[in-house]
């Protein structure tokens, strides 16, 4: 096993970004994020790349924070790509999430900051997994998909027919 927590591998003009801390089942340290961050500017620097697919190894796509490296005052975030080195990260070129097991709380960010999700089917997500009894987005207000709506158009709904 490679000591490295972020594995690039490229072929066909594809990146691989593999998330490989399995025995933290991927959680996210400042050295993942920073290596995650690496990855994505090799992405976008390479001319002969055309996309990039984000996995995790082990079973695992990703856990979230690593709440002991956090609570020793490591912070997984790095300026201008936010959580794990991809959450505010707006590229050029396509990133897809290839999620096969856990992709909890912040692991379930990660997976759509990405451009498209592929799910194996006995994968699982839960954004809530550390307060099942009361689910709350971890960045307050901040996350991806809290983003997304903020940016959606207003849409008006034409009232609905009356069937009389």
């Amino acid at each position: 096993m490679s000591d490295k927590v972020v594995l690039v591998d490229i072929a066909d003009g594809v990146m691989t970004i593999t998330l490989n801390r399995p025995e933290a089942k991927n959680a996210v340290n400042k050295a993942l994020a920073e290596g995650v961050a690496a990855a994505i500017d090799q992405l976008e620097s390479d001319g002969q790349l055309r996309a990039a697919v984000i996995t995790g190894a082990g079973g695992t796509f990703c856990s979230g924070m690593d709440l002991k490296a956090f609570v020793s005052g490591e912070v997984p975030m790095v300026p201008g790509r936010g959580f794990a080195g991809l959450c505010e990260y707006v590229g050029t070129k396509p990133l897809i999430a290839a999620v096969e097991g856990y992709a909890f709380a912040g692991g379930f960010e990660v997976a759509i900051s990405c451009d498209q999700i592929v799910a194996a089917i006995r994968g699982l997500v839960r954004t809530d997994s550390h307060r099942p009894e009361k689910p709350r987005p971890s960045t307050r207000g901040n996350s991806p998909v809290t983003k997304a709506f903020r940016s959606m158009p207003e849409q008006k709904v034409p009232p609905a027919p009356v069937i009389t």
